[in-house]
């Protein structure tokens, strides 16, 4: 669903770059808590970092998709994000109080396919459903 599309409604490429922006906040986000040294949360719920791991990679790949990757470059969106999470868990083994973790490699991973997944169940009229809602 690319902004570009000369086919959808103002109402859908406004709701387009409202997710478009949030997806780059939390691609920072992301970004800061993932290499800031020895950055942590005190959540009391087990294995509450895989989650988080999950969830913030479901988002980056839903948030792209439904902003501006269309779904012919799904393939391409998921390798480049496996990537980023790749390349951050290396980056975190230099970083002091931070380690290199191929369970968050798997969270990050079942969080893509979870996003992509979710992306792919969200059709057109859901959309356009959204985009009518914050007219």
């Amino acid at each position: 669903m690319s902004s570009s599309n000369p086919n959808i409604s103002p109402a859908v490429h406004r709701l387009q770059q409202v997710i478009l922006w949030c997806w780059m906040i939390s691609m920072g986000c992301v970004l800061y808590g993932s290499l800031s040294p020895d950055l942590s949360v005190d959540i009391r719920i087990q294995n509450s970092d895989k989650i988080m791991h999950a969830l913030a990679y479901a988002w980056l790949a839903l948030g792209a998709r439904m902003s501006f990757i269309p779904a012919s470059k799904s393939f391409g969106l998921g390798l480049f994000l496996l990537g980023l999470g790749l390349g951050i868990e290396l980056v975190q083994s230099v970083i002091p109080g931070r380690f290199f973790s191929w369970a968050d490699i798997l969270a990050n991973f079942l969080g893509i396919l979870s996003g992509l997944a979710a992306a792919a169940g969200i059709s057109r009229t859901g959309v356009r459903f959204l985009a009518h809602l914050i007219q």
